[in-house]
């Protein structure tokens, strides 16, 4: 679809071919959540490509706008590329606020119900506005995620955290050492070529875990398995792909999957093996990893997924988020409105305390 200067891109060979222009549009954003390499990573392995749905803006040949997004499995929404398997943040590119209003009007003209979750609140705050007189737009706060600054030395950032914390650090390491053997962490840089054999060594740890009881491990999801291995190998290319390991004498007791990239550090996916549980050896790595960011002169280690409990021992400043749905004065997306209305109601949302999201 072409209308003027808007396109609608449907295949993944499209996509792809934006990889030079999107690249200059989202250096602002400082994300790997919405560079280019992590939508078409989900695009090649969480979707079927007739459900891709990406929505450019160009001014005078230029990209300035860009809603990465694909048709749900129920087919009555539009979402961002990957949120719904992976529920990390997520977003819309945009070089300026009249680029965003083509972008919104774009997307509203395809009719669908569109739900933006874990969404900068920044962007939310505009988007009622900008659909005004085109649809109905509904808010409400969703899971923030933690993030530590690193760009203080390391002794006094470490001062900074609580004695109680220190104190179990040490005697994590200590009952590891008495136990296990010597405690080493190894961090590398793998080219795209070792990356299966990083993978695999993740995907062991995993698997004697929660995650695999759970089902929700690598090894037993073979669309994620598929989009880390594919974003794995392109981080590796450019060289911004890190995998560290905590050995506990000749085991890999923990594994980080991360890289390292718009001046921070970005944990992927962390893994433990459970027989080392009482040797905190994720927590271990973890802290190993923010004082790696702090000598690498990074500016912040990330926390990606949800902002969990265990990890505020590290004193993290929190990110918060938005879930926005538009619904575009259509047919399709008012009947959708109308069946999720009805479904909360028909399930007792307001009997169980769930709030109504607030219409903006």
């Amino acid at each position: 679809m072409n209308s003027g200067n808007i396109n609608v891109l449907r295949s993944v060979a499209e996509l792809e071919a934006l990889a030079d222009d999107w690249r200059m549009l989202s250096e602002r954003f400082g994300t790997p959540l919405l560079d280019h390499d992590w939508f078409l990573c989900a695009a090649q392995a969480l979707h079927h490509e007739s459900d891709l749905r990406v929505v450019t803006v160009r001014q005078d040949g230029v990209l300035t706008a860009v809603a990465p997004m694909a048709v749900d499995q129920s087919g009555r929404y539009l979402a961002n590329l990957g949120t719904s398997v992976l529920h990390e943040p997520s977003g819309w590119l945009f070089a300026s606020e009249a680029a965003l209003r083509k972008l919104v009007s774009g997307v509203v003209d395809l009719g669908k119900a569109i739900v933006l979750d874990r969404t900068s609140s920044a962007i939310c705050d505009l988007l009622p506005r900008l659909a005004r007189w085109q649809a109905v737009t509904i808010r409400r706060q969703t899971a923030s995620s933690f993030i530590v600054p690193t760009n203080q030395p390391w002794e006094s950032y470490c001062a900074s955290l609580s004695s109680r914390t220190k104190r179990k650090l040490d005697a994590a390491r200590a009952r590891a050492e008495r136990h296990g053997g010597a405690v080493r962490i190894v961090r590398l840089a793998p080219g795209p070529d070792e990356v299966d054999q990083a993978l695999a060594m993740l995907v062991g740890v995993e698997a004697t875990g929660w995650k695999s009881r759970q089902g929700s491990a690598l090894a037993s999801r073979a669309d994620l398995f598929r989009f880390f291995q594919l974003y794995a190998r392109r981080a590796a290319s450019k060289g911004s792909l890190r995998v560290s390991v905590l050995w506990i004498g000749d085991k890999a007791a923990a594994v980080e999957l991360g890289v390292v990239t718009h001046g921070r550090m970005w944990g992927l996916k962390l893994a433990y093996d459970e027989q080392f549980a009482a040797c905190a050896p994720a927590i271990q790595l973890v802290h190993s990893s923010i004082k790696e960011a702090t000598a690498l002169g990074l500016s912040a280690y990330e926390f990606l997924g949800s902002a969990e409990s265990w990890q505020e021992r590290w004193r993290p400043e929190r990110r918060g988020y938005e879930l926005t749905v538009i619904y575009p004065l259509s047919p399709p997306a008012l009947i959708t409105a109308l069946q999720e209305v009805t479904s909360f109601f028909t399930r007792g949302g307001q009997r169980r305390g769930r709030p109504l999201p607030v219409i903006a």
